[in-house]
């Protein structure tokens, strides 16, 4: 079977090229070959690398579900009844006096 090839051009700053031509002289491969190659292998690493970020929203996610598990065990079965604007306010506003060094009490 015949691989068809697709013409790319690209420009090289001088270092690249030189390190790219020598690279290909040491290993007796083409340019092209080398750049092949090194193609493969950043697109591989990308591959695993969003991969491994999925796994870890997996993780992340089976986590959040075992903590919403135990929160609702810890409250007979229920979900806490919790106003989540009043808690972000109130967040808010301790940060503000943290902010503006103000005491607690004020």
């Amino acid at each position: 079977m015949t691989i068809r090839y697709h013409r790319a051009q690209i420009l090289l700053e001088p270092e690249q090229h030189h390190e790219l031509t020598e690279t290909a002289r040491r290993q007796k491969r083409s340019v092209s070959e080398v750049i092949r190659r090194l193609v493969d292998e950043a697109i591989a690493r990308q591959r695993a690398d969003a991969e491994d970020r999925y796994r870890r929203w997996l993780d992340l996610q089976a986590r959040i579900d075992e903590l919403n598990d135990q929160i609702a065990r810890d409250h007979g079965g229920k979900p806490p009844k919790v106003d989540w604007t009043e808690v972000i306010d109130q967040n808010r506003a301790e940060r503000d006096k943290q902010i503006l060094g103000l005491p607690h009490e004020w």
